[in-house]
């Protein structure tokens, strides 16, 4: 707009005269144009520089408050698992033992350690029945089972696919001599006791169980020993459970006759119910013996074509993979394409560090001369060893496909 002109040349508006003595306001709708900071090119408002300046420190003030606080408070789901400092020999064992401590502490005469803080991966702990005795006496020995799912029973036996760790108390130790240690460090536990945490690895390729954590240490004349078998579990879950073992009891929780005491094997599981007129219950060779004779008995029931005998002797969750009539199709397929006659049978069983699984391989001599060797995997379910499916078994025998499109594929 020029001085001269009445009209506004943007706008159109009517304005006065402009004079040196009477400036020249300007339009509210330039100034909101600019913000409400600008006033002609004279400088922000002193009002509108405080409130900023009170805005800056506000924030700065929270900033600080904030970082005090330790921010919201949520978890930093990329840190490492570490055990709190707070962990003390006087401290109690973790919450996830409440439920099934007094059913432990009934069972058994050994003394009690527990981790005072557990990673969330062994949250799922149960008492083994398996190493833990069937509760009519207490036995020298006891085993958890942590599980990848929340058990319904404080005490059960399981599969080893449910298992991803476990936890025993024994008084002598057992070596793994299908397994080695690639990694060894010495951990400290509140009270000062001295532990050890290894790598296991497979001494040979092809087994069913691969590599997982050990950690061990003695106290009171037992063994203990803490393995975290789940690969989706770190070594550093397993430092944190095994450097905050607290002593929950001491040995002799019960007073019980000598005479009724009963041994279990350090590190495996009995599977028959424990005798009080023997010296002591079935030890380790008596156990992988009875895996081995009823791995024994269902293949020569597979020799004999005796499906009804082998279906019935799967493991619940192989059994729910097939019909009955889809089991004894394919089996009989496989027995008339193979003509084989067995000669004689050759069984050995390796017990798993859960106690509730078996390693077996079985080496079959046929009449013409042909041998056939198979790695298998046997669980105990209901107190009887049964055969559960390996993944190579399931794509051998591919349940759920049809039998004309199963014949189709060999």
């Amino acid at each position: 707009m020029q001085e001269e002109d009445r009209f506004c040349g943007t706008c159109g508006a009517r304005v006065a005269p402009v004079t040196h003595d009477d400036p020249q306001m300007i339009l509210e709708s330039v100034a909101a144009s600019h913000g409400d900071g600008y006033r002609g090119g004279r400088g922000a408002h002193p009002t509108t520089t405080v409130a900023l300046v009170s805005l800056v420190l506000l924030a700065v003030a929270g900033v600080a408050v904030y970082l005090a606080l330790g921010g919201l408070g949520l978890p930093d789901r990329t840190a490492p698992t570490a055990v709190s400092d707070s962990v003390s020999a006087e401290s109690p064992p973790d919450s996830a033992f409440e439920l099934l401590l007094p059913t432990l502490e009934e069972r058994t005469t050994a003394p009690v350690w527990l981790p005072a803080r557990l990673p969330n991966g062994l949250k799922n702990v149960a008492v083994d029945g398996g190493a833990t005795g069937d509760g009519t006496v207490p036995v020298e020995g006891w085993g958890l089972a942590f599980l990848l799912t929340p058990p319904d029973e404080v005490i059960g036996e399981w599969p080893r696919a449910q298992v991803v760790g476990t936890l025993r108390a024994a008084p002598e130790p057992v070596e793994n001599e299908y397994f080695e240690a690639t990694s060894e460090e010495a951990v400290e536990l509140p009270d000062g006791t001295q532990a050890t945490l290894r790598r296991m690895v497979p001494v040979e390729e092809g087994g069913t169980q691969g590599p997982y954590w050990e950690g061990t240490f003695e106290k009171d004349g037992y063994h203990f020993a803490l393995t975290v078998t789940s690969e989706a579990l770190s070594g550093e879950d397993a430092r944190q459970a095994l450097s905050s073992m607290v002593e929950v009891r001491g040995g002799q929780g019960r007073a019980v006759p000598e005479e009724t005491v009963i041994s279990v094997p350090p590190l495996e599981a009995t599977s028959t119910t424990p005798d009080t007129t023997t010296e002591s219950a079935t030890g380790s060779e008596a156990t992988e013996a009875e895996v081995e004779e009823a791995a024994g008995d269902y293949y020569e029931a597979v020799d004999r074509e005796d499906w009804a005998f082998t279906y019935g002797n799967l493991d619940s969750e192989t059994r729910a993979l097939f019909s009955e009539e889809e089991w004894r199709l394919k089996n009989q397929w496989f027995a008339d394409n193979e003509g084989l006659e067995l000669a004689s049978i050759e069984v050995e069983a390796a017990i798993d560090l859960g106690g509730a699984g078996a390693e077996v391989r079985v080496d079959r001599t046929f009449e013409d001369g042909t041998s056939v060797a198979r790695e298998a995997y046997f669980v105990r379910e209901g107190g009887e060893w049964v055969h559960h499916f390996t993944d190579e078994e399931q794509d051998i025998f591919m349940p759920g496909v049809p039998y004309e499109e199963f014949i189709e594929r060999q």
